[in-house]
Formats: structure tokens, C-alpha cells, sequence
């Protein structure tokens, strides 16, 4: 018989599910909700990995229930670990006897399954350092540490009880405790910690596409073991962990799991190259490494790509982003310009580029601060950003100038109108440490035309004209 315990846990509330946020809040709802579910959940998986072991002739890779206890612990807030720790030795006790085991083996199980419990713990929060985990690599080597060495400390105990009660050698038992708890662990754990994660926003064609690279991956596995006849996970890994970065893992942990019950099951009954192990006991174990090796390795693998792809996609952000007032900089508004012109020319559509630029803005630098400049671009940034339409583009151009990319647009008067709410909302006095400060704004406004620099043109040369007719008697509001 194959066992798993362990734990993974966390000193900072992770995002967690909807439904654990919501009974976190509540004094009485979030304890009763965590042992409960832990406890049902617990008997649920024990079940099944019971019933796995019937349907592949008496051989098990892994113990799911563990795993999910070991993901509860991750990520349910800190003050409901206790709660779910208290579920494990009933869920034991209540599992083991409806196979028909005696009490007394299932407390010695149990007490073991806290006992790793409690250290794999210890040794996820002194990896993570206090810091959240997630799916990086570095998180799944720690996993993998809290995996191996938990279930070894626990199955010296748990290893004694089975031989106490079915006989044979304690070595061999003390493994496969340990082997089994390992694989559990490595395939529950990510599984849970990636749908606790909140789902990547998208439309429905994007979700749909989503199902599709899901059922691709599931597609390949089946013909891959109708075929082979053999658990052979690496062979489905590539598509696997190349569709898994797009999921956020989800991908990588869902056909893991599957893969190891189709191996288990394969193997149990004579399918796959270690069947030909003629003894049940090595069988198994060779079994349960092969599963948490490949897993271990699946994960790391889809949480470089992922890291990689992150740290590109932040690099990219920063790059066109402007990092004071958070609006797109030039390059990303030159760019969605050319889009807009683009766009403009297949379907004969209107968008217009409107510049803003502050008036007497250094007067403020030189005579208050620089701190008291940028907070006024700050606010700039956000009057306009609240002042534009959801589809508009905001962007701060450089120094004290703004532009927005208004699309659609009904012609020249419609683009004015929208202008004419921007500047309103700027022109309101800015506060800063108790003193009013006016400021003014200059604009100019045009159409896209049949080129971007042409558009850019335009507008910047309306602006200037508007800056000239008009700086005279702002510089008297301002003086005043």
C-alpha cells in the first residue's frame, strides 16, 4: 500500500480563491468552511487513490489526499492552517476504516501525516523566506526539498505501522512511504496552486482557443498511450509545456496528473517497461520516481518559459511606459498612432491627435520644487486619463507634454469636444501643501491623416500657434 503526506505553506496570504477569501473574512465560517472542506476532501482523494490501487492491480504511484492538504496549507490564509492541519488524523481515521483497516493503524498513519505536515512546512516557509510562493522555479525546488525530505521523516513512522501490520521489510516499506508521498505532493500541490491563482483575463474567443490548446495536449496524450501502450510522459512534455506557459502551469499540472494515473494504471497491468520488474514492491517505487521525477521536471521546465515570457513582458512594459505618471510613452503612442492611420485608411474611419502642453510649468519647477512639479504631472496625467473615453490613448510625450490618440472621432468638432473636457479638467488649480496653483494648457488638434508624422505635424504646429495666442494672458493668471 502507497501513503502521501506533506505540506507546503505560506507566511503571507496569497491570492487565494474566491470562496476561501470570502469565508476567510468571517470569524466562525472560515474555520468551520476550511476543516470541513479539508476533512471532505481528505476521505474524497483517499478514496479515489484507494480505488486506483484496486484498478491496477494492487500497485499505486502516489496518494492524492495528501497533496491536497499540502495545497490547502499553501494557500489558505495562515490563520486557518491549524484548522486544516486538525482535519487530517479524522479524515485518516474515517478513510482508512471504510477500507476496512483497523483504528489503530489508521492513528499511527495519521500521526505521521502531521508529523510531515508540519515539517514540510517548516521547510517551504524558512525556502520562501516570508515571501509569497508562486510558480517559479526557484518555488518548485522548494517544493521538491519539502516533497522528499517530509514524507522520509514521516515514513519512518508510517513505514513501522504497515509493517506492524501487513509484515515485510521495513526498508522497503519506509521507501515506498516515502516515493509515493513525494509524487503526490509534486503533482496535487501545483495543481491546486494554479486554478487558486486568478484566472488570465481574456475574451471568449481567446477562452475558446484556450480549450482547444487543452484539448490538443489531451488528444496527443491518448494517442501517445494507445500507441505505445506505455507511460511515457516526456513524449507528450514539449506540446505540453509549451501550451502549460500560456495557462499559467494549469496545463502542466492537469495532464501530469492524468499521465501518472494512465501510467499507474498501464503499469498495473503489464503495459509499459516497468512492469518488468518481477517484484510488486520495486515495481512500484521505480513507478512512483518515475512520476515525481518527470513532474518535477514538467514544472521546472514550464516555469522557466514562464518566467522568461514575464520578464519579457516587464521589460516591454517598462519600455513603453512612462514610469512617473504610469500613461504610454512616446514610442507606444507612435505606435498605436500608426495602428489608428492604418485603420483609418481600410475602413475610412476618423481618429484625431490632440498635444497638450502645460503652460508656465518651470515657472512652478524653479520657484517650488521639482517635488511639487512632478506631483502636478501626476495629477495631469490622471485628470486626463479620467477625462478620455475608455478606448482613448493617453500619453505623456516628454518633459510637461501630453497627447492623446482620440478614436473614433465625428470629424474635427466631435475631436474638439472631447479636447475641450481635457483641458477643462486640467485647467482646475492643483493643490500643493496648502497653496493653489493655476496652471494652463496648450493644445493642438488635428486628424489623422494619411501618415503619422503628417498627423504629429499638424498638431504640433496648432499647438504652437494656440501657445502663442494665448501665453500672454495665462502668464498674467498665473502671475496673479
Amino acid at each position: 500500500m502507497v501513503r502521501a503526506h506533506a505540506v507546503d505553506d505560506r507566511d503571507v496570504k496569497r491570492n487565494t480563491p474566491a470562496v476561501l477569501s470570502l469565508v476567510a473574512t468571517h470569524r466562525i465560517g472560515g474555520p468551520f468552511v476550511a476543516f470541513i472542506g479539508a476533512l471532505a476532501g481528505f476521505v474524497a482523494l483517499g478514496r479515489c487513490g484507494y480505488q486506483l490501487i484496486g484498478a491496477s492491480g494492487g500497485v499505486a504511484s502516489f496518494w492524492p489526499a495528501t497533496g491536497l492538504i499540502v495545497a490547502l496549507l499553501v494557500v489558505v490564509p495562515p490563520r486557518l492552517r491549524p484548522w486544516v492541519v486538525a482535519a487530517l488524523l479524522p479524515g485518516e481515521l474515517i478513510t482508512d476504516s471504510m477500507q476496512g483497516y483497523s483504528a489503530w493503524t489508521a492513528l499511527g498513519w495519521g500521526m505521521n501525516n502531521i508529523l510531515e505536515a508540519t515539517l514540510g512546512a517548516w521547510v517551504m516557509l524558512k525556502v520562501a523566506r516570508g515571501r509569497p510562493l508562486g510558480n517559479t522555479v526557484r518555488d518548485f525546488i522548494a517544493l521538491a526539498v519539502a516533497a522528499v525530505s517530509a514524507p522520509l521523516v514521516g515514513g519512518l513512522g508510517g513505514g513501522a505501522v504497515s509493517v506492524a501490520t501487513f509484515g515485510g521489510s521495513f526498508g522497503t516499506a519506509w521507501l515506498n512511504w516515502g516515493c509515493g508521498d513525494a509524487a503526490g505532493i509534486m503533482l496535487v500541490v501545483p495543481l491546486v496552486m494554479a486554478f487558486a491563482r486568478p484566472s488570465p483575463r481574456g475574451n471568449s474567443p481567446r477562452r475558446l482557443v484556450g480549450l482547444a490548446e487543452v484539448g490538443l495536449v489531451i488528444g496527443v496524450a491518448i494517442a501517445v498511450f494507445a500507441l505505445t501502450q506505455q507511460p511515457l510522459e516526456f513524449l507528450v512534455l514539449p506540446p505540453m509545456v509549451l501550451l502549460a506557459v500560456r495557462h499559467d502551469l494549469r496545463l502542466t499540472a492537469m495532464a501530469s496528473l492524468a499521465f501518472a494515473i494512465v501510467a499507474t494504471i498501464l503499469t498495473g497491468n503489464g503495459l509499459g517497461p516497468l512492469s518488468n520488474f518481477a517484484d510488486v514492491e520495486s515495481r512500484v517505487i521505480g513507478l512512483q520516481t518515475f512520476i515525481a521525477a518527470t513532474a518535477f521536471v514538467a514544472f521546472v521546465i514550464c516555469a522557466t518559459m514562464a518566467e522568461r515570457s514575464h520578464a519579457e513582458s516587464a521589460l516591454e512594459e517598462l519600455a513603453t511606459r512612462d514610469p512617473l505618471t504610469g500613461l504610454a510613452n512616446r514610442r507606444r503612442f507612435r505606435a498605436q498612432l500608426d495602428e489608428a492611420v492604418v485603420r483609418g485608411q481600410r475602413s475610412s474611419g476618423s481618429a484625431a491627435v490632440a498635444y497638450f502642453d502645460l503652460d508656465n510649468f518651470k515657472h512652478v519647477n524653479d520657484s517650488l520644487g521639482h517635488a511639487a512639479g512632478d506631483a502636478i504631472l501626476v495629477e495631469v496625467a490622471r485628470r486626463l486619463s479620467a477625462a478620455v473615453r475608455a478606448g482613448d490613448l493617453v500619453a505623456r510625450i516628454g518633459g510637461d507634454e501630453f497627447a492623446a490618440l482620440l478614436e473614433p472621432v465625428d470629424g474635427l468638432a466631435g475631436a474638439n469636444l472631447s479636447v475641450r473636457r481635457m483641458v477643462d479638467a486640467v485647467e482646475q488649480p492643483f493643490a500643493f501643501e496648502g497653496q493653489a496653483i493655476p496652471i494652463g494648457v496648450s493644445v493642438g488638434t488635428a486628424l489623422t491623416g494619411s501618415d503619422s508624422d503628417s498627423s504629429l505635424a499638424e498638431a504640433d504646429k496648432r499647438l504652437y500657434r494656440d501657445k502663442v495666442d494665448s501665453l500672454p494672458s495665462r502668464a498674467t493668471v498665473f502671475a496673479a
